[in-house]
């Protein structure tokens, strides 16, 4: 078993207070978004045998815990980012009625909304 998932499966952080606290309780410095966004392949990818584990200082078994689980908080919040709606835009016709902007039409006597069109058209 990967035994830096088994401490990564501990922790979770919610909000980079939350990191900033976490890197100081280990007492090891914070990195910035743009540093762990450099290390993203290894933060996910890597993975530590017993031995290898042991091997690591302290410091270095903090940081890729701490920094993976971050990378977990930035990655919620970039899929949240993209999944945000656009706000609808909504536009006056020619025929008085306020519509969404992709709803609104072209007639003869000017712009209206699907309800006026026929009346519109004439």
């Amino acid at each position: 078993m990967d035994f830096r998932t088994q401490y990564f499966n501990n922790i979770t952080i919610t909000s980079e207070t939350e990191y900033q606290a976490l890197c100081a309780q280990a007492e090891i410095p914070a990195r910035t978004v743009k540093e762990i966004a450099h290390s993203e392949y290894r933060l996910t990818y890597a993975e530590f045998l017993a031995d290898e584990w042991a091997a690591m200082t302290r410091e270095e078994r903090c940081r890729q815990v701490i920094d993976a689980a971050y990378l977990k908080h930035l990655r919620i919040l970039a899929k949240a980012r993209k999944r945000a709606p656009k706000p609808v835009e909504l536009v006056r016709c020619d025929c008085g009625h306020s519509v969404p902007r992709i709803r609104v039409m072209s007639a003869s006597m000017g712009t209206s909304c699907p309800r006026c069109y026929d009346r519109m058209s004439d």
